[in-house]
């Protein structure tokens, strides 16, 4: 029997020393046989076996060297061991991949001339145990292995071109499926997967130098100006002897073109953005037409937080960028306020964010409304209620005076607790402050209760004293005489910010048989005309523009279009209608008002067109 030479294997034929498993056909190492790999290229090899046969091997052990041995060790199955739960239950946990295999894989490299070994230049591989309790390159074992090389060397490229995630995935799947046969035993990667990478690579795509702060300036100066971006430094030693404050700012084109187009802005400080405490961005925003959600229009990192910064960044944004607000929505915090006065001298309106008002007024009563011992919990409870009631019936208040005799109201409630009585009397309650801080008035009634013509205010910043009618039937929000709500008949923003104050339904009034009018609505007068005064509202210099937009008289153009609409909306009604036959409940006496409705519109629509033949001229055609 003649000896053949040992087959040394590379990555490029390292496929041919695997065997095949019957039972899903992919590949395997065989049990008890030794393979021979170049020692430099050992590590691509058993990447390779591990993409070829859906495994993964983990150390074990470290083999000690000595005259025979340059290097080796044993290596187990990624599924071996057991997991035992600390829990009865397993509630919403995905099972564990240790399984109990027992495969076990030495890897070994001789020295020269060691008997029964190649030498120095090739590493042994074998499979010492094979592997028990799962069958390894089966779809299910599939989700318990990394992505392969290849997927992760395109994901890489990807992030380092800066492309979306999306696109990234797509791509290395593309990829993945060129080679469907080399990477059988793989799992393609997800979303998760390029986030995690991603992360790991933060170093890389964003941090260029291991300050954090000369990163943050070479990001500035030397990635965003290229781009066109206008660069904010401030200079805090003009305001502190303090050499460690900075303050940044930056803004696109792009931002900067939508900043000109505004005047109504929201000023808002995110804390926590790093480790450091102090470290705070401002975030200038407007409302976006198209979505009517907030849009960023330039941003600031500062790490102090007093005027200082914020002030200087509002007047480089208001000599550079075109920035000339008429109002500004903030938080409660004196420092934005002082630098808003400093920049634009007393010519922008403040107002205060609700949400923020209402947390600093809960917290400080909580924190300063000091009650007798004497008193039990559920009545102590029960006043701070009665408190915190009457503090959101003020919050939403606005008529001017009825919000003062509210106001004063409450003074009376807490005169016994001084500190926080001194607490509203010095911050909240001058009369001056509170219309001017407000948070933003948007709506008023004449009446006392819910129902009646209500009074909204115009989101539309050219048009700050226009107001629109929404009209309330027994606590339900009807109509509104905005076009935008005269051509749609759907809920327009006016109605919803109404339902959000005062928590009224809504109910879309549509009548098809009076389709070419809306009922006109007539104003109610109060008997206190003072109540009746916006915090805002000069009615007297927009007479004209209330005139304009109050009516409720349709224009010709605007009726036809709500009849287009309505018709519209009978269209798609029609599959609601045919579902009709089905419902054993629905007969003819219920349909008869409907199909009136119906032909008394079509009734019309035929009188308008005979009452103008010249305008619906039919051809004289007889159709075989």
């Amino acid at each position: 029997m003649s000896e053949t030479s040992p087959v040394i294997y590379s990555v490029a034929n390292i496929k041919d020393a695997l065997s095949i498993i019957p039972s899903n056909q992919s590949n395997k190492l065989p049990l008890d046989v030794v393979i021979y790999v170049r020692a430099s290229v050992w590590e691509a090899c058993l990447l390779k076996i591990n993409e070829y046969c859906g495994t993964k091997w983990t150390k074990l052990r470290k083999w000690k060297s000595n005259d025979k041995v340059i290097f080796g060790e044993t290596r187990q199955c990624h599924r071996s061991g057991a997991y035992e739960s600390k829990r009865s239950v397993r509630i919403g946990q995905k099972d564990s991949k240790r399984c109990g295999c027992v495969a076990q894989l030495s890897i070994a490299r001789y020295h020269e001339n060691v008997a029964g070994h190649l030498g120095s230049d090739v590493v042994e591989f074998k499979l010492l145990k094979d592997h028990t309790n799962h069958v390894p390159g089966d779809s299910k074992e599939l989700g318990m292995l990394p992505i392969n090389r290849t997927a992760l060397d395109t994901i890489k490229y990807h992030l380092t071109l800066g492309n979306k995630c999306r696109s990234i995935r797509i791509a290395t799947l593309k990829t993945l499926d060129t080679l469907k046969e080399e990477n059988k035993g793989s799992r393609r990667p997800s979303y998760d997967d390029v986030y995690n990478l991603m992360k790991k690579m933060k170093d890389y795509l964003y941090r260029f130098r291991e300050n954090d702060i000369e990163s943050f300036l070479f990001w500035l100066n030397n990635k965003l100006a290229l781009q066109g971006y206008k660069i904010f430094a401030g200079n805090p030693l003009l305001y502190s002897q303090d050499t460690t404050l900075f303050a940044y700012g930056f803004q696109s084109q792009i931002q900067s073109r939508k900043m000109e187009q505004h005047q109504s802005f929201c000023l808002d400080a995110t804390h926590g953005i790093s480790s450091r405490s102090m470290e705070v961005l401002y975030t200038l925003l407007v409302k976006d037409l198209l979505t009517g959600k907030g849009y960023p229009v330039a941003y600031m990192v500062t790490n102090d937080q007093s005027v200082g910064p914020v002030n200087q960044w509002l007047v480089y944004l208001r000599d550079n960028c075109n920035f000339a607000p008429t109002a500004i929505t903030i938080d409660c915090s004196l420092a934005e306020v002082n630098a808003i006065k400093a920049a634009f001298r007393n010519q922008v309106v403040i107002h205060y964010c609700a949400f923020h008002v209402w947390r600093a007024w809960k917290d400080n009563l909580g924190a300063k409304l000091s009650l007798p011992t004497s008193i039990s919990n559920t009545e102590a409870t029960e006043y701070k209620q009665d408190l915190l009631n009457d503090l959101h019936l003020i919050l939403v208040e606005t008529r001017k005076n009825a919000l003062f005799r509210k106001i004063e109201g409450f003074k009376l409630k807490i005169e016994n607790h001084t500190e926080l009585l001194d607490y509203f009397t010095r911050y909240w309650f001058n009369n001056e402050e509170v219309v001017k801080r407000k948070p933003q008035g948007s709506f008023t009634n004449a009446d006392d209760n819910n129902n009646g013509p209500w009074k909204i205010q115009s989101f539309d910043p050219n048009k700050p004293r226009t107001t629109y009618q929404v009209r309330v039937i027994n606590n339900v929000i009807c109509t509104c005489l905005c076009p935008d709500f005269k051509k749609t008949q759907i809920a327009c923003k006016h109605m919803c910010l109404l339902k959000r104050y005062t928590s009224m339904p809504l109910k879309i009034e549509v009548d098809i048989s009076n389709g070419l009018q809306l009922e006109q609505y007539t104003s109610r007068v109060s008997e206190d005309e003072n109540d009746d005064i916006n915090i805002e509202d000069n009615s007297e210099d927009n007479l004209e523009g209330d005139l304009e937009e109050t009516t409720s008289v349709l224009s010709n153009s605007a009726a036809i279009d709500m009849a287009l609409s309505r018709i519209s909306a009978l269209h798609h009604s029609k599959r609601d209608i045919e579902k009709f036959k089905t419902i054993p409940g629905v007969n003819a006496a219920e349909l008869e008002p409907l199909n009136s409705a119906i032909q008394n519109a079509l009734d019309q629509i035929e009188s308008i067109r005979n009452s103008h033949p010249s305008f619906f001229r039919r051809q004289n055609r007889q159709w075989n």
